[in-house]
């Protein structure tokens, strides 16, 4: 399945999605247009009301504000966390781009945040090289 995103900048692309998320988005109900949307998916929400629904979903289940600072979580992380496990699960970085809508690569390395174990290529090929 695909779905349609219309972007920040009016152009619009289409995403491809797995059948398992593809069951998420049935279940959830937005079969079809915008997943957060109080229009019927006609819409989406502004940014400021889905970052107050989702500092308000952390608070209910025991995430206050201190340690969601601190644990980096925002409605914006997800950006973030998809670009960098895209690149990590070896997707062609220009396949990366037309999922995330990046239009250069300075932007998409920018949303990449490499975590130390996703670096266990690199120490075994260190392990390779210094035998």
């Amino acid at each position: 399945m695909r779905i349609e995103e219309i972007t920040s900048y009016r152009k619009r692309r289409d995403i491809p999605v797995s059948p398992k998320v593809q069951g998420y988005i049935e279940e959830g109900g937005y079969a079809e247009g915008f997943m957060v949307s109080k229009t019927e998916g006609r819409k989406p929400i502004p940014l400021s009301e889905g970052r107050d629904s989702l500092y308000a979903v952390l608070v209910k289940i025991g995430i206050d504000a201190d340690a969601r600072e601190a644990r980096g979580l925002s409605f914006h992380a997800w950006r973030h966390w998809f670009n960098t496990a895209m690149r990590t699960g070896a997707v062609p970085d220009v396949k990366v781009k037309a999922v995330t809508g990046h239009k250069t690569s300075a932007m998409m390395d920018h949303y990449t945040s490499f975590r130390r174990e996703d670096f266990a290529d690199v120490i075994k090929t260190q392990n390779k090289i210094w035998k």
